[in-house]
């Protein structure tokens, strides 16, 4: 329950940032919270019982009287020290929160205790996903909403359907050549093309995410490249979509 860095957020006094929108989602029907402050791209989902610790933050009071007082009123469910640590310490990272009379960020953001070492398993993990931002695509996506609500448009979802089709049956009638050459793809002389062509029609792939994204109203900052199993390839940050109350848009 008590924590011994404790003391470095106890009287400080918190609130989440004027203009913060909250929005209750259903997820593979399970209820959550989505909370979004736009002017900083803020982000955060929390299951209800963990908004209602969230709700609780203002500047009336300390963090630490907060905390008292949720331990009194729910003593069997109120989060300890730690856990209240960790759920400020994740609220001011994702720019939901703002501190009466600002603060060293390193009094919210540092560990609660020394950070223990990682095992290896989670260190060969961050390695094997590593992410590199080059690119905010939000300028790029406004100038061309027009072209974007064309390529999604009904029209064009039935030419894509119809180009399918008759490439389906043009592999039917010839399956037996593509197949017997399927055999000689990766031949070493074939791996770069092979390499490009997958990172082109990936760039192509993310795009699309991020362009059905702002379709719904969604924002996207960050498009960059992911080394995945040591093999770069891109992505896109859709943050955003949590805010879709539509479960098939998300």
């Amino acid at each position: 329950t008590f924590h011994d860095q404790w003391y470095r957020i106890a009287g400080l006094r918190v609130g989440l940032r004027p203009g913060t929108v909250v929005q209750r989602q259903s997820y593979r029907g399970e209820p959550w919270v989505v909370l979004h402050e736009p002017a900083h791209a803020g982000w955060f989902r929390a299951r209800p019982d963990t908004y209602a610790r969230i709700a609780a933050l203002t500047p009336e009071r300390t963090l630490g009287e907060i905390w008292e007082a949720q331990t009194r009123t729910d003593p069997a469910t109120a989060p300890g020290q730690e856990d209240f640590f960790t759920l400020v310490r994740e609220l001011y990272k994702a720019n939901l929160l703002t501190v009466e009379g600002g603060v060293s960020e390193n009094r919210i953001l540092e560990r609660a205790i020394r950070k223990k070492r990682k095992p290896l398993p989670a260190r060969i993990s961050e390695l094997l996903f590593f992410r590199i931002p080059l690119w905010d695509p939000e300028p790029f996506l406004k100038r061309h909403q027009r072209a974007i609500r064309a390529v999604y448009s009904g029209p064009a979802v039935a030419v894509v359907l119809v180009t399918l089709v008759a490439a389906a049956i043009t592999f039917a009638l010839n399956a037996e050549r593509a197949l017997s050459q399927s055999g000689q793809i990766l031949q070493l002389s074939n791996l770069i093309p092979l390499y490009l062509t997958i990172f082109a029609t990936h760039i192509l792939h993310e795009m699309s995410h991020a362009a059905l994204t702002k379709l719904y109203g969604g924002h996207v900052r960050t498009m960059g490249v992911m080394l995945l199993l040591f093999t770069p390839l891109p992505y896109a940050d859709l943050s955003s979509a949590w805010s879709f109350r539509d479960k098939w848009k998300r």
